[in-house]
């Protein structure tokens, strides 16, 4: 079931019309690239400015536009390196499925468990001896085509818990920081703001983030939203749809609502296997990242945190009020350690949630979907024109065009 295209080529106002008949339903807009910025150095570490930098860190204040951005970039890349233990280098995991949380020795591998419920995880730290018999003279290419041609995902198969009924969902938009945005800004948030008067069930956040794509601050907007959802909203929700402003919906709001009320607490998350694999070889994924003066800087490297699973994908997501609630304020040393660690990270949107839900104690609430349709085009979406300069590059989706109505049928 999809509930989503992303960017169809339609200019009509859809969302206008749609939010007026569903007036039940509730709507969150966090417009995300306002001209006010939290992210005061002082306000988020005890800082000593003294220290030897790392030549990437030294790199990205050398190309940093503005007094307070060489200062911030400065103070914590001291911060981090007059800490070995600033980044967890260990975090416990607490998946209920036993089988998940069997960690020996040390190998890059697929394994296949007997566990029809659990499938086939990616882990970096796994015995490869299941997949060699005694005397077994096959090929490691060979070992790999067997996999790949019984290969079942987790979290696949969708399995109603409970019977449909009408339950409040959150649309959560976040308006990242494209330029044509950031020129337009003040005019945007006026506009925004008028909608929020019109209709009692829109809401924009109380603090507003730079989130340009990829930028660490887009995980810190997100954990802000949910409090304010939790805190200051007291909205009686089931789950939060996050949504970008070019989705057009393909199914009825009352449909969709029926059915997750079949899934209750469960959260769908696309965690893509082969971007996973792609991103573990990536130094992006072990790089420390900051974002200043609307630019992502990359400062040094960090190593992987043992004994969890990593999981990449879409950050489009659907999660759960339990969910939601585990991930803000959560205070385990396994959310903490992910908390602190993705807040330095590139695209932490992608991994923060994947990651957290395939390691804590919601493992068996994961879904992996995110009711979806998205045009992906890589030969036209991945094109990275400053791959000299950029310290990061990445894909875009494609719009749906109407000679692309076959793939709706």
């Amino acid at each position: 079931m999809y509930i989503l295209s992303i960017f169809w080529q339609q200019k009509i106002p859809v969302w206008d019309r749609l939010i007026s008949k569903w007036l039940l339903f509730i709507v969150l807009v966090n417009f995300a690239n306002a001209f006010i910025q939290n992210d005061d150095p002082s306000e988020i570490l005890d800082i000593q400015p003294k220290c030897v930098l790392d030549e990437q860190a030294t790199f990205a204040i050398s190309r940093a536009k503005t007094d307070y951005c060489k200062t911030y970039l400065k103070e914590i890349s001291c911060e981090i390196a007059s800490n070995p233990n600033f980044f967890p280098s260990s975090l416990p995991r607490f998946c209920p499925i036993k089988t998940y949380g069997e960690f020996t020795g040390h190998c890059n591998c697929w394994r296949i468990f007997n566990n029809a419920s659990v499938s086939n995880i990616f882990a970096i730290n796994h015995t490869c001896s299941d997949w060699f018999a005694d005397n077994d003279n096959r090929s490691i290419a060979e070992t790999v085509t067997l996999y790949r041609t019984s290969f079942v995902p987790v979290g696949t198969g969708f399995k109603p818990e409970t019977p449909p009924n009408q339950i409040s969902l959150v649309f959560f938009f976040l308006v990242s920081g494209r330029k044509s945005l950031r020129q337009n800004e003040r005019y945007l948030y006026r506009e925004l703001s008028k909608l929020c008067d019109r209709y009692s069930n829109i809401v924009m956040a109380k603090i507003r983030y730079r989130t340009t794509w990829g930028s660490t601050t887009r995980l810190l907007a997100e954990l802000d939203v949910y409090k304010q959802l939790i805190e200051d909203l007291k909205w009686n929700f089931s789950f939060v749809i996050s949504m970008s402003e070019s989705d057009f919906p393909i199914k009825p709001i009352e449909e969709l609502s029926e059915f997750l009320s079949m899934f209750p607490n469960k959260n769908f998350i696309v965690g893509d296997i082969g971007n996973t694999t792609e991103m573990l070889e990536s130094s992006e994924t072990r790089s420390i990242f900051v974002f200043c003066d609307n630019y992502l800087y990359r400062l040094g490297h960090k190593k992987f945190i043992q004994n969890i699973i990593y999981e990449f994908g879409s950050d489009w997501t659907i999660l759960s009020r339990d969910f939601i609630n585990y991930v803000t304020y959560g205070d385990d040393e396994l959310i903490r350690g992910l908390r602190l660690t993705f807040n330095f990270s590139a695209l932490p949107s992608e991994s923060f949630y994947h990651t957290a839900v395939i390691n804590s104690v919601y493992c068996d609430k994961y879904i992996r979907h995110n009711l979806r349709m998205v045009n992906w085009d890589r030969k036209r979406g991945c094109t990275c024109f400053n791959r000299d300069v950029g310290d990061l590059c990445g894909c875009s989706p494609v719009i749906y065009r109407r000679s692309d109505k076959k793939l709706f049928a």
